[in-house]
């Protein structure tokens, strides 16, 4: 589970790593695999 205020969380133990975009709803993180929709009013988030 990630932090409920960062829409985008990055892994510091490997900068390389692709960006992790947790759910907004229940801040686990939403795959490319899945089903989710993006919030572009404002804050931003993924969710399932």
């Amino acid at each position: 589970v990630y932090p409920p205020d960062q829409p985008m969380v990055f892994n510091s133990q490997n900068p390389n790593a692709p960006p992790i975009y947790p759910c907004g709803v229940c801040h686990k993180e939403v795959h490319d695999n899945d089903q989710g929709i993006l919030c572009e009013s404002g804050c931003n988030f993924w969710f399932h």
